[in-house]
């Protein structure tokens, strides 16, 4: 059995219009077709992946930071990513901070909540 990577992270939201905004505008990903699936949603590429979204009545955001989407970003785009999330409808930004990452250089990361409360956090680590 070989399994080689991620396709896609599917995640609830409630308003899709907002969440196509938020998705779309402020963090850039294009919007791919998506087929007729029995529920209002979106598709957006995100690197070699998709971030699909599934509109979905009372769902309840995570009370933690687990689970979370983890986005990489260029290191010399990170401050101007967290400017633009921190300017638009995204909620409880922390960050950034500077942690060492295993071989000891310094990692940027932030951590925020979309419009729907999804945890979502942008690094400049590379995998």
């Amino acid at each position: 059995m070989s399994i080689v990577g991620y396709n896609h992270v599917a995640i609830p939201v409630a308003v899709l219009e907002r969440a196509k905004r938020f998705y779309g505008t402020v963090l850039g990903f294009p919007e791919v077709p998506r087929p007729a699936a029995g529920v209002s949603g979106a598709w957006f590429k995100v690197g070699g992946a998709q971030l699909h979204l599934a509109v979905v009545e009372g769902a309840e955001p995570p009370k933690t930071g687990i689970p979370h989407i983890g986005l990489t970003v260029p290191a010399d785009e990170f401050t101007a990513v967290v400017e633009a999330v921190q300017a638009s409808e995204a909620v409880e930004v922390a960050g950034p901070r500077c942690r060492p990452a295993v071989d000891g250089s310094p990692v940027w990361s932030a951590i925020f909540r979309d419009p729907d409360g999804n945890v979502i956090e942008i690094t400049d680590a590379v995998v």
